[in-house]
């Protein structure tokens, strides 16, 4: 009996230490979850990568058989931005092509860098007329989605 009561003191001890530290920071799973509320709340189209997520070597060696993708962004966002377009000349006319959808990478609004990989996924979803957002925090991430005019949706 004390041996649990020593474990528990020392689980309970350890969740309180975490919890302090994570009221100053923001892991970036809560700030993914922040902004995925603030997205369903104005009915945007969107789905997440789970590359982060913490599964065993079996579920991820199913899951890459499935097409999981090292550096893969973390949100895909399919309804067309608004206000995000680039124009063209074409045959001496101007032509507004609007972008695919939105790639967005989440990081921790200190500290989180951009990974090798990742900085590809950026480059060739720009080519094929995606936006990638890299985004430190939800605070972040809803600013930019804003300035894009999703808040309009």
């Amino acid at each position: 009996m004390a041996f649990r009561r020593r474990v528990r003191k020392r689980i309970v001890n350890e969740i309180s230490y975490t919890s302090a530290k994570k009221k100053f920071q923001r892991d970036e799973h809560t700030e993914q979850v922040y902004l995925c509320q603030w997205l369903r709340s104005r009915s945007i189209l969107f789905c997440s990568i789970p590359n982060g997520a913490p599964i065993t070597g079996s579920q991820r060696a199913w899951m890459v058989a499935e097409g999981l993708t090292a550096g893969a962004p973390d949100l895909l966002i399919f309804n067309k931005p608004n206000k995000a377009y680039d124009t063209y000349d074409v045959k001496g006319k101007k032509v507004k092509v609007l972008h695919c959808g939105i790639a967005l990478e989440m990081k921790v609004v200190s500290g989180g860098v951009q990974s090798d990989v990742q900085k590809k996924w950026e480059k060739e979803l720009n080519e094929l007329g995606w936006i990638y957002l890299l985004c430190k925090g939800c605070e972040d991430a809803v600013n930019k989605l804003t300035a894009l005019g999703y808040d309009s949706l």
